[in-house]
């Protein structure tokens, strides 16, 4: 365990860059992983917020190897759908972890590109090398790598001015109506409970979606709606908190459903898969592509019983 008091000059700091400036030898990602593990204490009880204000007086605590964290490149497979001299386009299996954090070290999928493509460590950051945009550990889907300094920059560049086309497919509980909506509703992280809400002082996040179909369980119980969505924003968990805003948690996700029967049915994760990457290629070429679903949810599917398109 490694003590520090905070002194008049360093109070106002974020906690995470605090304890980053009190031990240099460790990258700021690794203090956050510390902070988020439950490894920092602040006189006394835990605290897991990096974005915390520290004070003059402050004690804090922390338990972190001080030895700098190596990203290794590991032979993991991936599925590729599209690559060229610039880009990769591969579809994450659910369950695979995009980019090293608490307690998750190696397996990751930025573990897989180093193994692949040694010549983008670093890229863009020192643990997450090529990637421009992640999914949740749950969801499955396209994910657009970069695989050179300008390409990257490009990439990140169709994200902050909305210049890609993100479709997800999620099915979630009860009969969602209208069959067409858009959410608009402000979210923010909330760190204490490893979580997001809706709040007004989150950031804008909008949702757009339009119904597939309705189904049922083989005894009736339990409705479900398939849903086409396009993210307009890429905020954490956005799909999940939006919907289950609305009364209507995505199958599958224990997480932001609000009661023990809808945490109880649905498949084994979160239904929820990202089906389409749309967006124009340096030379001008737009590509658009697909994904199906992934054999766990549509057998999921396939067990209920389409009640109305």
């Amino acid at each position: 365990m490694i003590k520090f008091e905070v002194t008049k000059e360093a109070a106002g700091q974020r906690l995470d860059v605090f304890l980053k400036g009190q031990i240099s030898e460790v990258s700021r990602e690794k203090v956050k992983r510390a902070i988020l593990g439950g490894k920092v204490y602040v006189n006394g009880p835990k605290n897991i917020d990096p974005s915390f204000i520290v004070a003059a007086g402050n004690l804090i605590e922390i338990e972190i190897d001080t030895k700098p964290f190596k990203l290794k490149a590991e032979n993991i497979s991936l599925k590729k759908i599209y690559e060229d001299d610039d880009f990769l386009v591969i579809d994450k299996p659910a369950g695979l972890v995009v980019h090293p954090g608490a307690n998750v070290t190696t397996g990751t999928l930025a573990n897989a590109l180093l193994g692949e493509y040694p010549q983008i460590q670093g890229l863009g950051h020192e643990f997450r090398p090529g990637i421009i945009h992640r999914l949740d550990k749950g969801t499955s889907g396209l994910m657009l790598i970069a695989k050179n300094e300008k390409s990257f920059e490009y990439g990140k560049a169709l994200f902050e001015k909305r210049l890609i086309a993100k479709e997800y497919e999620t099915l979630v509980f009860g009969r969602l109506e209208p069959k067409f909506g858009v959410i608009e509703k402000p979210l923010r992280l909330v760190p204490e409970r490893r979580r997001v809400e809706v709040s007004a002082e989150g950031k804008a996040a909008k949702t757009e979606y339009r119904v597939l179909g309705y189904f049922e369980d083989s005894d009736g119980i339990d409705f479900y709606s398939l849903v086409r969505v396009i993210l307009h924003t890429g905020r954490t968990h956005q799909i999940r908190v939006h919907f289950a805003s609305l009364g209507h948690p995505v199958a599958g996700d224990s997480l932001y459903s609000a009661d023990e029967k809808t945490k109880k049915a649905g498949p084994a994760r979160q239904f929820l898969h990202a089906k389409r990457l749309a967006f124009r290629l340096p030379n001008g070429t737009m590509l658009d592509l697909e994904s199906e679903l992934p054999a766990d949810l549509q057998d999921f599917l396939n067990s209920l019983q389409k009640i109305e398109s």
